[in-house]
């Protein structure tokens, strides 16, 4: 279930904001914003989807919901870490 939610993410193609709607385009009609999003997400992340899949099984399966999750770890787990700034009363005395 999950490959197809990847392969139907990458039929629908990137987002197009504002613009009308083909009749035939594929997807609109039948999916809401929030599952075109998820697919687009999932395609965008076929590897997590397989790793997902992989770690699942017949008495497990996967979830959209899992995979979703696994992909915000993985995009977390690539951000830079933040640096706190230290606001000291120094900052904003001046004397």
């Amino acid at each position: 279930m999950r490959r197809l939610e990847v392969r139907i993410g990458e039929l629908l193609g990137p987002p197009e904001h504002g613009g009308r709607r083909e009749a035939g385009q594929v997807g609109h009609d039948q999916l809401d914003a929030r599952e075109r999003h998820d697919f687009r997400t999932m395609a965008a992340h076929a590897d997590v989807v397989e790793d997902v899949i992989a770690d699942s099984d017949d008495d497990h399966p996967a979830t959209r919901r899992q995979v979703l999750d696994a992909i915000s770890w993985r995009i977390d787990a690539r951000r830079p870490p933040q640096i706190p700034l230290t606001v000291t009363p120094s900052t904003y005395c001046r004397g």
